[in-house]
This record gives structure tokens, C-alpha cells and sequence, in this order.
């Protein structure tokens, strides 16, 4: 019995499989290296203010879904799936120029710092719906049916490796250097 078999395989899908499920990797492990700045990040002004942050990350939720849902109804879905990842890459560094550049002891860091816990809340809303979306658009019934279990498991190893990254990194590069380790 081969890898094909066990996998349920059709001609021509390994390669296809392969590539969907190192894409799912890469999202959960990158999230898996955000969560714990979100959380150092979030608590920088008191975990008293996690409350505060949690209704942000509710509103901030509503309005980014009503101005994605916008924007996929005026575009190609091509278009809708690039726009999305190139926005929050951009904001990765523009938080990360932020985050470096204004003092920690300041109240523009604070709000840096809160914009950020709420950013990556959102961020993971969006990211992984649109790529659940683009691959439920690239895969039939039938393949998704056979293939997407297999997919999800890219996602367990992602938040696997990604919390062993941390654990690693966390020893020689500071906070703000995770979001560019991505």
C-alpha cells in the first residue's frame, strides 16, 4: 500500500495536497507566533483593560466584515484573496516600525499596543476564513470531502511549530522582533 492509497489520492492531487496543506501550516504557525505578543502586548496597560479589549475586537470584527463583504462584491475573488493578505502583511510591518520606534513608556504605546491585541484578533478572523474560502474554491465537493481532513492537519502542525518558535526565539529576539519572524 503506498502514500497515495493511504491518502485516497487521485492522479495529479499530491502535489496539489501538498501545497494546500503547507499554505494552512503557514497561516496557524504565523498566528501561533502573534498570539503571545497579542497577549504581551494587550496587558501592557493592566489586565484590567482586557475587557475594553475584547468589545474592541467585537466592533472591530463587525466593521471589517461589513466593508470585506464590500469589497468581495466589487472585485474578483483574485483580486478580494491578494487585497486581503497584502493588507494585514502591511500592517505587520507598519506595527512593527510603530512598535520600535514609539518609547514603551508613552500613551501613543498603549494605544499601539491595545490596536494590536484587537488587530491580531481580527487578523486571524479573516486570514484563515479567506483561506478556507479559496481553498473550498480551488478543490471540488468530492476532493474537499477526501482531502480537507488531511488539510486540517496542517493547521495542528502550524500551531504546533509555530508555539515551538516561540518557545525557541523567545530566548534571543525581543517581542517586536516576532512580528517580522513571520
Amino acid at each position: 500500500m503506498n502514500i497515495n492509497q493511504i491518502l485516497s489520492l487521485k492522479k495529479g492531487e499530491g502535489k496539489f495536497l501538498l501545497i494546500a496543506a503547507f499554505f494552512i501550516f503557514s497561516l496557524f504557525a504565523s498566528y501561533s507566533l502573534l498570539r503571545p505578543i497579542r497577549e504581551a502586548l494587550g496587558i501592557s496597560g493592566g489586565a484590567s483593560e482586557l475587557k475594553w479589549l475584547f468589545l474592541g475586537t467585537f466592533i472591530a470584527t463587525i466593521i471589517g466584515s461589513i466593508l470585506a463583504m464590500i469589497l468581495s462584491g466589487a472585485i474578483k475573488r483574485k483580486l478580494y484573496t491578494d487585497f486581503i493578505y497584502g493588507f494585514f502583511a502591511l500592517n505587520l510591518v507598519g506595527f512593527f516600525v510603530l512598535i520600535r520606534q514609539i518609547p514603551q513608556s508613552s500613551e501613543a504605546y498603549l494605544i499601539v499596543a491595545r490596536s494590536f491585541y484587537i488587530w491580531v484578533s481580527v487578523f486571524n478572523i479573516f486570514v484563515i476564513s479567506t483561506a478556507w474560502s479559496l481553498l473550498a474554491d480551488l478543490f471540488s465537493k468530492e476532493r474537499s470531502a477526501r482531502l480537507f481532513g488531511i488539510i486540517s492537519a496542517g493547521a495542528s502542525l502550524g500551531g504546533i511549530v509555530g508555539a515551538f518558535f516561540v518557545s525557541f526565539l523567545s530566548k534571543f529576539i525581543d517581542v517586536p522582533s516576532f512580528i517580522l519572524s513571520l
